[in-house]
């Protein structure tokens, strides 16, 4: 209320000041023409008596300069020293005007003194006085009327209903049931009716967002339990497929194989542990814990809810914190799906490498056919924790959509091994980083590069970086890319690697065979 006082009588007067000093200005203007036409008309006239030296006419002259409205006295002060004046005032706000006297003929201009006028500025600057104490007297009847109306309107329009609201507001809690409101002020067309009914409409929408909430948070969990017996009982069993398969490679000689096999685990599994961390925390920051707050804000305000929630900006504000609430629990809806989705395809992944390996896959893999471009962009998924975390800038770009018929597994282990390796080797980066990807088909082969902005390889460490155990990582084993090259070359491609030096980033080339000519094929979409 106070805001608007002030505001009103604000604006009135400084609209009434604004006039008030074109009223000035246009007086001020008034003047100066008078000025301007004494110039052109009198000063030429009083120029020539003083030529003649007509004194009967000189005097004459001065009482017309007298006539004028402010001019007071009027002074002509000749080149040979003679001054008549006439006129006298004891005004304090005196304003001079100078003119010159020339005469002028064909050949000739002559300098014969100069004419002094006075001109009494007082009366524009009572009337400027007078008309601003007019104005303020004015403005505070206006504001005294406004006060009145918006006392009246905001007791018996504003105040009364909101009091209702506000205790019927203070009444709301989430609970299996809550009554309906029903007042009278339902039913006014006006903002006041709106507002009940908003409220009344934002009740029933929280009461069942509440409701959404409690079973999606009771769900949620369920899930997590299931989740991580899953988990548990998966991490089990790979615990144990890994023994068994280490045992058998290494009594079948078989032990630079499994060692690979593990490395590629490890990078699914830190996918899962990701996934898994990003559950939690949608879970910990779910914005539907703060929705008790709205309630604790009503309670707080009292009686003082009514002038809390005139202010429109806290209306929308408590609206659009609402708002933010459900958007919120929607988004984490969508979120944990994605996320247990994601969490499932690691799993699977997993599981079929385990099963993949104990199988002697790598004698007897399975080939089937599948698009070379999802697979690429599946294994982006996988990594894409680590690839935003990392702020690195990833490009695929592929000239068509080819299928290829070869051992997915593999494939996926292989591009797993250069994109993880790719996102080291830009992570340390204090300059924006980026990864390349590009496929085409080139005669019978699919040829992929991989390259990155990274730290680059020495041109000595070029020819030892797929031989078993190198590493220049502090805590590598020298697996990756061996096993990668390896498994490459049994399906009857080639891995390659090209740098221009240290801190000039590398390019990682995989040549893989469109038509595997290995054992038997199966169809797989997509």
């Amino acid at each position: 209320m106070l805001w608007i006082i002030v505001s009103s009588f604000v604006v009135t007067l400084g609209v009434s000041t604004v006039q008030l000093y074109f009223d000035f200005r246009a007086s001020i203007e008034s003047l100066e023409e008078d000025l301007q036409e004494i110039q052109r008309t009198m000063v030429p006239s009083l120029t020539r008596s003083v030529w003649l030296m007509d004194r009967e006419q000189i005097h004459v002259g001065m009482k017309g300069l007298l006539l004028y409205d402010k001019i007071v006295t009027v002074k002509i002060e000749a080149e040979d020293g003679s001054v008549f004046e006439l006129g006298e005032t004891d005004s304090e706000e005196i304003k001079e005007k100078t003119f010159a006297m020339e005469f002028k003929n064909q050949e000739q201009a002559w300098k014969l003194g100069t004419i002094v006028l006075q001109v009494d500025m007082a009366p524009i600057y009572r009337n400027l006085w007078r008309e601003g104490g007019d104005i303020l007297f004015n403005n505070l009847i206006l504001v005294a009327t406004i006060v009145f109306i918006v006392i009246w309107f905001t007791r018996f329009l504003i105040a009364q209903p909101l009091s209702i609201l506000a205790n019927h507001a203070r009444g709301i809690r989430f609970r299996d049931k809550q009554e309906n409101m029903d007042h009278k002020y339902m039913s006014y067309k006006h903002e006041i009716g709106q507002v009940f009914r908003a409220v009344a409409q934002l009740e029933e929408n929280l009461t069942e967002d509440y409701r959404i909430r409690l079973r999606a948070e009771d769900a949620l969990k369920k899930s997590q339990e299931k989740l991580k017996e899953l988990i548990k009982s998966r991490t089990k069993q790979l615990d144990e497929a890994t023994n068994d398969l280490v045992e058998s490679s290494r009594k079948a000689g078989m032990a630079e194989v499994a060692t690979g096999v593990l490395h590629n685990i490890g990078n699914v599994i830190t996918g899962v542990n990701v996934n898994v961390q990003s559950l939690e925390q949608y879970y910990r920051k779910s914005a539907s814990h703060r929705l008790p707050d709205l309630v604790k804000l009503f309670e707080s305000q009292g009686d003082q809810l009514p002038e809390y929630l005139s202010d429109s900006k806290r209306r929308e504000s408590v609206v659009g914190y609402m708002n933010a609430i459900v958007s919120d629990l929607e988004k984490n809806r969508e979120a944990h799906l994605q996320t247990v989705q994601s969490l499932s395809q690691n799993i699977k992944h997993v599981m079929q490498l385990v099963s993949q390996q104990q199988a002697n896959a790598k004698h007897s893999g399975i080939i089937i056919n599948f698009s070379i471009t999802d697979a690429i962009q599946d294994v982006l998924d996988l990594k894409a924790h680590d690839i935003n975390s990392n702020q690195i800038e990833v490009t695929f770009n592929d000239e068509t959509q080819l299928s290829i018929s070869s051992d997915r597994h593999k494939v996926l282990q292989i591009l797993t091994n250069l994109i993880s390796n790719a996102i080291q080797a830009t992570e340390r980066l204090d300059r924006p980083r980026s990864i390349n990807i590009h496929q085409k088909k080139m005669g019978a082969f699919v040829h992929i590069d991989i390259r990155d902005n990274g730290i680059g390889i020495p041109a000595e460490n070029i020819d030892k970086l797929f031989r078993f155990g190198f590493t220049t990582k502090p805590t590598g084993n020298g697996f990756g890319l061996h096993s990668s090259a390896i498994d490459a070359t049994e399906l009857g491609g080639k891995l390659s690697v090209f740098s221009e030096g240290p801190n000039k980033g590398a390019t990682f080339k995989l040549k893989i065979p469109l038509e595997s000519k290995k054992a038997t094929t199966v169809e797989q979409a997509g």
